[in-house]
């Protein structure tokens, strides 16, 4: 029996030919000899208060893409309701991506919606997703499954796509990290992220560098790639290294 693919696959897979023979590829992988120091086994947990230290007032780092040769502006603000926050990442001025997160009462960090300005699209988790909980011990892998329903920016009435997610973090190393200020010593966090929706899968694979030091604490870097999907084949690749430049 013929399964005929339905009406937004089509024109998922007609919006990448359109876009690039073959599969799309957006950023390259990129020589991190002179950033990352010798991997250790890691001997402490990450508590989420350190990796994700709530804002109490506007904060604003500087940060590049190493992938793409960008300078990105990152500003992370208190939101409306206590204990949540946004992180906004512009580019000349203009948003690229706004993520809304909250701690949970039991001290978990969560994704509750995610926008991406360039994409033109909104995203939200339910429940929300974790991207740290309230520890993460050496060696331990944390694991979420979620859902994700995606809406366009301007139509947040109309469900665009949705599925199931997973999330799955683990505390897998320390590692120094060179900084403009010098080496510091940083917690390595593999984050790997899947979901199944109708129009294509995707699967994001994220190592994530938390400065380890007491008084330092908060992301130091993050190096990503995503695979998207569809009847099999890859559609697009994207990479990015962004690291924290200043403060």
């Amino acid at each position: 029996m013929n399964r005929t693919p339905p009406r937004r696959l089509l024109a998922t897979l007609a919006l990448g030919a359109a876009l690039c023979s073959g599969a799309c590829s957006t950023g390259q992988r990129v020589d991190t000899s002179a950033l990352l120091g010798a991997e250790r086994d890691a001997a402490a947990s990450l508590a989420s208060e350190h990796a994700y230290p709530a804002p109490s007032r506007d904060a604003v780092s500087e940060w590049s893409d190493r992938a793409a040769d960008g300078e990105i502006r990152r500003i992370a603000a208190p939101a409306e309701d206590a204990g949540s926050w946004l992180v906004t990442d512009t580019r000349d001025g203009r948003p690229i991506t706004e993520d809304h997160y909250v701690r949970s009462p039991k001290g978990d960090v969560a994704l509750v919606r995610s926008t991406n300005h360039v994409e033109r699209v909104v995203s939200w988790f339910a429940p929300a997703l974790v991207v740290m909980p309230a520890e993460l011990n050496p060696g331990e892998t944390f694991r979420q499954t979620s859902s994700i329903k995606i809406y366009p920016i301007d139509d947040q009435y109309n469900v665009r796509d949705q599925g199931p997610v997973t999330q799955e973090l683990t505390l897998e190393a320390e590692q120094d990290f060179a900084r403009p200020t010098g080496p510091a010593p940083t917690f390595r966090v593999r984050a790997v992220f899947t979901t199944d929706l109708s129009a294509a899968d995707v699967v994001k694979t994220t190592d994530l560098w938390f400065d380890a030091r007491e008084k330092g604490g908060g992301l130091v870097a993050e190096r990503s790639e995503e695979v998207v999907k569809a009847l099999g084949l890859t559609i697009r690749t994207t990479r990015r290294f962004l690291v924290r430049e200043a403060p």
